[in-house]
């Protein structure tokens, strides 16, 4: 299976955050890995004012991603 680009991503909107990056893009997938019992949550976010995207794997499945990205 081919990775989906950062692009395929929707844009988001950070709250609380008062700096140029406030919209970023976020792929957001739900995957099982070995060993592990429940399901995985890898988001990945793009536009986040570093050259290289930022990728946070977590098992909070029902929190938004947003949420998530906050500092």
């Amino acid at each position: 299976m081919a990775p989906m680009p950062v692009s395929a991503g929707r844009r988001g909107d950070l709250q609380n955050v008062a700096r140029a990056y406030r919209r970023p893009r976020v792929l957001e997938e739900t995957i099982q890995l070995p060993g592990y019992a429940g399901p995985m949550r890898p988001l990945t976010g793009a536009d986040l004012g570093h050259a290289e995207p930022t990728v946070l794997l977590t098992n909070q499945i029902r929190r938004a991603a947003s949420t998530l990205i906050e500092p």
